[in-house]
């Protein structure tokens, strides 16, 4: 690969572009690049010049490249706001998922408790229905909220804070 190649593709540029910026045709830069050709002293003046650039260890900043890294930084703060604002809504999921877990254990303990103090036979028939019900829709809901669900949600909260903080890192 040639020097001149090297450096158009450094800056990621098509050869027609680069072309363009030299002020030769695409076909000369081609034969150019293949060393089958040599540029005219304004194009190599150029060439110089953007060598010297990519050399620099304090490179030029224009002021659109001031304004697009501005840009970017404030598209990386919105990022690190939005996943804050995800974790305290996610806090708050995982505090009424151990609440209704924990207010669940409550009624399956009463509840085990109401049917021992039952009498047995018919006398006690419709409580012990009414407690059959009242325990199977508290395990139904204790599945919503369960141990599980909690760690997963915590899992998530502690994601959504590792790209809140690495976002902020990223800032430049």
């Amino acid at each position: 690969m040639s020097g001149i190649q090297h450096l158009r593709e450094k800056f990621g540029l098509t050869q027609e572009q680069f072309a363009i910026y030299l002020g030769v045709t695409r076909s000369h830069l081609s034969m150019a690049e293949k060393a089958a050709r040599s540029l005219p002293t304004k194009a190599l003046l150029k060439l110089a010049a953007l060598e010297k650039s990519l050399h620099s260890r304090t490179p030029h900043q224009t002021a659109q490249l001031q304004k697009l890294r501005n840009a970017d930084a404030a598209r990386i703060r919105r990022y690190a706001k939005k996943c804050m604002a995800l974790v305290a809504e996610q806090k708050n999921r995982l505090a009424a998922l151990q609440a209704g877990y924990q207010q669940c254990l409550q009624v399956m303990l009463a509840a085990g408790h109401l049917r021992r103090q039952l009498p047995p036979g018919d006398a006690g028939k419709k409580e012990r229905l009414w407690l059959e019900v009242l325990e199977t829709q508290t395990l139904e809901k204790m599945q919503s909220c369960s141990y599980a669900a909690q760690v997963i949600l915590q899992l998530r909260i502690s994601a959504l804070e590792q790209e809140a903080t690495q976002s902020a890192r990223m800032l430049f």
